[in-house]
């Protein structure tokens, strides 16, 4: 026997085939009608259906199964495209100020000034103040910037001489110059020479500091021209 049934609120007809010779005939009809999700015959919903001599029927939907055991963990995707730049957030709030620091030392921590007559270089290879010394005291790490002066002359010859700014500690003899402020000269006639140094590297104490002058017995004779101009020196002590 073969049934076609649709499954709709509308009354059907039921065709079967009966006997050898396969002619149809209508035996019987019949009415269907939807059920609800949550019917209490059909919990998942399905149709009824009423047959002409009173009989009825259902056909229910089956009801979800049970979820399935998770399955592997796939492959590991493409990495993506870089997304394009975010636009930039809002500047953030200023933060708490830092605790203050130490104060700093002081930049010149003293200074002193000589002028007056200067002493006539004395021809025996011995470094000797030419111009007024200054007499600083300093501490372990300060230095000293020293500029001096002095008007020098000779006796009309020509005379050859060293000149440079030197110091002396106060236990001590005058320090032969090294550095950039020794030079030579070479003169006939009268002068104002001054030169500047930066003494540094000194232990803390007493120094005379000021222009001073090497010259030799066979490299004639020079004097000190202080009725042109006195001599001068200017020491500043910082660190």
């Amino acid at each position: 026997m073969k049934s076609f049934i649709a499954f709709a609120s509308v009354a059907l007809v039921v065709a079967c085939k009966a006997g050898s010779n396969g002619s149809e005939k209508t035996v019987e009809s019949l009415t269907s009608s939807d059920l609800p999700i949550g019917d209490s015959h059909c919990p998942a919903g399905g149709h009824f259906f009423t047959f002409n001599d009173g009989k009825t029927a259902f056909v229910c939907n089956g009801q979800n199964g049970a979820a399935g055991a998770q399955g592997p963990t796939g492959e590991q995707g493409l990495t993506g495209a870089k997304g394009a730049t975010g636009a930039q957030g809002p500047t953030g709030a200023q933060g708490p100020s830092g605790v203050q620091g130490a104060a700093g030392s002081s930049g010149v921590v003293g200074w002193v000034y000589a002028e007056g007559a200067g002493t006539t270089p004395v021809s025996d290879g011995a470094w000797r103040f030419v111009a007024p010394p200054a007499t600083v005291t300093i501490s372990a790490g300060n230095k000293i910037f020293v500029n001096s002066s002095e008007s020098l002359a000779t006796n009309g010859a020509a005379s050859l001489g060293w000149l440079a700014v030197c110091h002396q500690p106060s236990a001590g003899a005058v320090v032969a110059p090294t550095d950039a402020s020794l030079v030579q000269i070479f003169s006939k006639d009268l002068e104002h020479y001054t030169r500047s140094r930066v003494v540094s590297g000194l232990a803390a104490g007493s120094y005379k500091v000021g222009l001073c002058m090497l010259v030799f017995s066979d490299y004639g004779t020079w004097y000190d021209a202080d009725n042109i101009r006195k001599g001068q020196t200017t020491a500043l002590v910082f660190n």
